[in-house]
């Protein structure tokens, strides 16, 4: 299961760089032009949404499987000779897994893992950050409380949010049960209440619970560049979102604008990577666009084609995004990459078809591969054991073991002599699965029954292996 789990996840790291790549592309041409900042916000949220939506879909189909593991239907008794098994298969999961060398997945999913937990000790130092800046404030002004007061009466809020004075720093509102705005002591009443305002409008839009989540995006798909970018553009809008509902609120557009510049003069960016939304940016450009946003007056362009295109692309990218975690993307079927059995001696004894028994037609629904006792029965595919059957359970069949690919396929092995797997292990091609035997009820020597069956709307149907492109034995 780890090394089935690490090619998996190697695969969606590859797959998701693209696809976040096309995302951000996506959502920096809907937005370049000048459009209102909520409509933004909206789009790049929907964007970042879809770039984990294939990560949540891999992990329901981990904890929740999208076929259970059942016993292939009852066969009749096959002739003497041919041996038995009941088997079968389908597509496989992606080419990925067919291809790549699994201590290298193994190796690159480490290294995804690491980033992750890098990410939570970089989360958990940036709180213990928060908590030691917030030790060292101070209590504010009556002044400073009177306007959270205001400010929280006039959005309607369930409470008056504390106030304290920091040393030095940006502004910033943070605290989950006693929601506080703290401001640095630089900046006089006059300034302060202003930003106040904007971080009342903050915890109007409970954007002390939607940043975390939005930021969390970048943190999850840490190895992309467009997540970050991402994740800078969702700053970005939810600055800009509280600058323009701030001005609705006040109707102090001017006076704002130049509160922003004298909080840039007096205060500098948090310090460090703290958990919460910092007034100021650490970069000069994001403060400035945001100037430039509150006092131009030109009108946003209308947005009903962009929100129509954003909606229709987002539900054509939706499903490819499932589609994408479940793996089921890939343009063609993997070939079966390794024979079943290898041996000098080893020849078909009886091929797929209707064969005559007893004066009475039968239908042969597998490939019989004869070879010495004792000789290795290879996966020709990976997959799971979902079946290990033995002679005493099913005597016409014999000893038999079923490899259950992620349709929900299945190939059984049958009329081995040993079996060297257990139900629930994940084998790869090229994995000794049993020997050849003759356990199977009237088998005539020594050999391996392989059969093939497709899962498609809860039936299955057997195939010949052989046109499958399945290579029953190699000399």
């Amino acid at each position: 299961n780890d090394a089935r789990t690490s090619q998996t996840m190697v695969w969606l790291v590859l797959a998701s760089f693209v696809w976040t790549g096309l995302l951000a592309a996506g959502a920096l041409w809907i937005t370049a032009a000048n459009v209102r900042p909520h409509f933004a916000q909206g789009v790049w949220r929907g964007a970042a949404a879809l770039m984990v939506l294939p990560w949540f879909a891999a992990f329901l189909s981990w904890i929740w499987p999208s076929a259970a593991d059942v016993a292939l239907p009852a066969l009749e008794a096959l002739p003497a000779g041919t041996g038995a098994a009941v088997t079968a298969m389908g597509g496989v999961e992606t080419a990925l897994s067919e291809s790549s060398n699994p201590a290298l997945a193994r190796i690159l999913a480490g290294v995804i893992v690491a980033g992750w937990l890098l990410r939570l000790l970089a989360a958990c130092v940036a709180q213990i950050r928060l908590q030691r800046l917030k030790a060292t404030t101070a209590r504010s002004s009556d002044e400073d409380l009177q306007a959270a007061a205001r400010w929280a009466d006039a959005l309607g809020l369930s409470g008056i949010p504390f106030v304290r004075r920091t040393k030095s720093g940006s502004p910033f509102v943070a605290g989950v049960k006693a929601r506080t705005v703290y401001l640095p002591k630089a900046l006089c009443p006059n300034t302060s209440e202003l930003v106040i305002a904007h971080e009342c409008v903050h915890l109007s839009r409970r954007d002390l619970i939607s940043r975390p989540l939005e930021r969390a995006v970048a943190d999850l798909l840490w190895f992309s560049p467009f997540a970050w970018i991402a994740r800078e553009r969702l700053d970005y809008y939810r600055e800009a979102v509280c600058d323009a509902e701030t001005v609705s609120l006040t109707g102090e557009r001017t006076r704002y604008a130049r509160t922003l510049a004298e909080v840039a003069r007096a205060a500098q960016p948090c310090p460090g990577a703290l958990p919460v939304s910092g007034f100021i940016p650490r970069a000069e450009k994001p403060l400035t666009a945001r100037v430039k946003g509150i006092v131009n007056d030109a009108p946003p362009r209308a947005n009903h084609v962009s929100a129509l295109l954003m909606s229709i692309l987002g539900l054509i990218a939706a499903p490819l995004a499932i589609a994408q975690g479940l793996a089921l993307d890939r343009l063609a079927e993997p070939p079966f990459t390794h024979p079943v059995v290898i041996h000098a001696k080893a020849k078909i004894s009886s091929a797929y078809g209707f064969r005559t028994f007893n004066d009475q037609p039968k239908m042969h629904r597998g490939v019989d591969v004869a070879a010495p006792e004792g000789t290795p029965v290879f996966a020709p595919i990976s997959g799971k054991i979902s079946h290990v059957e033995h002679e005493k359970n099913q005597p016409g069949y014999g000893n038999s073991v079923s490899i259950r690919l992620e349709d929900g396929s299945k190939i059984r092995f049958a009329s081995l002599d040993k079996t060297l797997v257990e139900e629930g292990d994940v084998v790869w091609a090229g994995d000794t699965i049993g020997t050849v035997g003759s356990s199977a009820k009237d088998a005539s020597g020594p050999h391996v029954h392989i059969e093939i069956w497709r899962h498609e709307d809860d039936q299955y149907t057997a195939l010949d292996p052989i046109a499958e492109g399945l290579t029953v034995y190699r000399n």
